[in-house]
């Protein structure tokens, strides 16, 4: 017969997968962001020359 599995171990695998997906969610904003900003740095330059 198993060990039922201790509460606070289900809580901390929750808490660790809601972790990991902010930071994905996170890494993929800063992404846009930088893609926009090196897109609008591109768009000046073209206009520029």
């Amino acid at each position: 017969m198993r060990a039922p599995v201790p509460r606070i171990h289900n809580e901390y695998l929750l808490m660790k997968e809601s972790l990991m997906q902010m930071f994905v969610m996170h890494a993929t904003y800063g992404g846009d962001i930088l893609t926009n900003v090196l897109a609008a740095l591109a768009h000046l330059v073209g206009w520029l020359i």
